[in-house]
């Protein structure tokens, strides 16, 4: 009787399994993982450009923010300042417009506050870092085009 119930479960594994829903690990990048969740409350939240809607281009988003992340790397000249930090917060606060309150959104992406900020000082330390490297380039937007391409060759990324 015992074989039974044995060959009953493991049979019945890969439903259980399947019934529930799992955060998947969608790439990892430069040690990084992004997750299912991470497309998700990027979308919900505006992380990423207006311009960016499907979920793959999401992850070429969040990808190449990774990769100009480690690029950076301890760069002291990319460290905004926290007036920096708080304007680039009420950008991107008033490009959410109406709405449920950012609270709520936070919650709804189970996302808190702190690691809000966290990617907002992020995003604003990228932000820096393009203008001063590229801001004297004549085509401050193809130069900056051309470095995400870069990094992503070289990460092995197409």
């Amino acid at each position: 009787m015992r074989p039974r119930w044995i060959l009953v479960l493991v049979l019945m594994t890969p439903v259980l399994v399947g019934a529930q829903q799992v955060d998947q690990t969608k790439r990892i990048v430069a040690g990084r993982v992004i997750m299912d969740t991470d497309l998700t409350a990027a979308l919900e939240l505006q992380l990423v450009p207006p311009s960016v809607k499907t979920p793959d281009e999401v992850l070429i988003a969040l990808e190449n923010r990774l990769l100009k992340l480690v690029e950076i790397g301890n760069t002291a000249l990319a460290t905004p300042t926290e007036e920096e930090v708080t304007t680039f917060r009420q950008e991107w606060e008033r490009a959410l417009g109406s709405g449920d309150p950012v609270s709520a959104r936070l919650a709804k992406v189970h996302m808190t506050e702190a690691e809000l900020m966290a990617w907002l000082r992020e995003d604003a330390r990228i932000q820096k870092f393009q203008r001063v490297r590229f801001g004297r380039d004549p085509n401050p937007d193809a130069a900056v085009t051309r470095w995400t391409q870069d990094l992503r060759r070289r990460a092995g990324l197409k």
